[in-house]
């Protein structure tokens, strides 16, 4: 190759990457908003100021509507999870059963990631559902309780079952994991 090809080439290179650095920079200046969040949508973690008693306040006008909340904007900014569970889950087979208003009634729950904890006594081997909050409505919500027998045969012939619900909160900055008991109980009733 002759000097002058190469020349050409490291020129068409040079501009090359000029035109690649410019480009990124100018579309960066020119959609600021696209890069950084909304700013209604940020949360500050941190008590907000005391209003200053000697500055007038604001006359009073007309209510905003209040914009969509994202769901991490709930994180650990919730009071503390409450629950309670209700109802009669009856087997009339070892297959089949029927659910009189099972329920897990809900509030304050911040993630779709908090966990339900069931318990059984006497100890028996069920599964029991929902176990987490994903694909549930969240804060607020209710849900059917489900319990599967994993072996035909039940030894008692009822069965009570409570849960305990995982919640956030930030202590000290940092987002500690609480569980919340709740009140009341379901029936597991073995009737065949």
């Amino acid at each position: 190759m002759s000097n002058r090809i190469k020349i050409f080439w490291l020129l068409v290179l040079i501009v090359g990457v000029f035109l690649i650095i410019a480009a990124y920079f100018s579309k960066e200046e020119q959609n600021p908003a696209e890069e950084s969040p909304n700013p209604s949508a940020i949360i500050s973690f941190s008590t907000p100021p005391k209003p200053d008693s000697k500055s007038p306040s604001p006359a009073p006008t007309s209510p905003r509507p209040m914009p969509t909340v994202p769901v991490n904007t709930m994180i650990g900014n919730l009071p503390a999870a409450i629950c309670s569970i209700s109802g009669i889950i009856t087997y009339i087979s070892p297959n089949t059963y029927q659910s009189t208003n099972a329920k897990i009634s809900y509030k304050n729950i911040d993630h779709p990631s908090r966990l339900v904890y069931w318990d059984i006594k006497p100890r028996a081997d069920f599964d029991v559902g929902p176990n987490i909050f994903s694909g549930l409505k969240i804060p607020d919500g209710e849900h059917d309780i489900t319990a599967t027998m994993k072996k035909d045969i039940a030894p008692y012939k009822q069965y009570s079952l409570t849960a305990r619900v995982t919640y956030g909160k930030f202590v000290n900055g940092d987002l500690k994991i609480f569980e919340s008991q709740c009140s009341g109980e379901t029936i597991i009733s073995i009737a065949y």
